[in-house]
């Protein structure tokens, strides 16, 4: 995972068509370099907050290029 992508949290919402619930959806703002695994990184969600995130607790929705 790298800045830019979007990402959601593994425990995300899903409308039965399977649409996408987007307040779920954050946005990769910085990733912390650390010897830590797995490796942590800051998301912005839609609400304003950015919080800190486990790596392995996220699913990517989008990879920036």
């Amino acid at each position: 995972m790298k800045v830019g992508d979007l990402v959601w949290g593994r425990e995300h919402e899903e409308f039965p068509n399977g649409d996408l619930v987007m307040t779920d959806i954050g946005l990769i703002i910085e990733v912390i370099d650390h010897h830590e695994v797995p490796p942590v990184v800051k998301v912005l969600w839609p609400d304003g907050v950015i919080d800190k995130e486990w790596t392995d607790e996220l699913e990517e929705v989008y990879e920036s290029r």
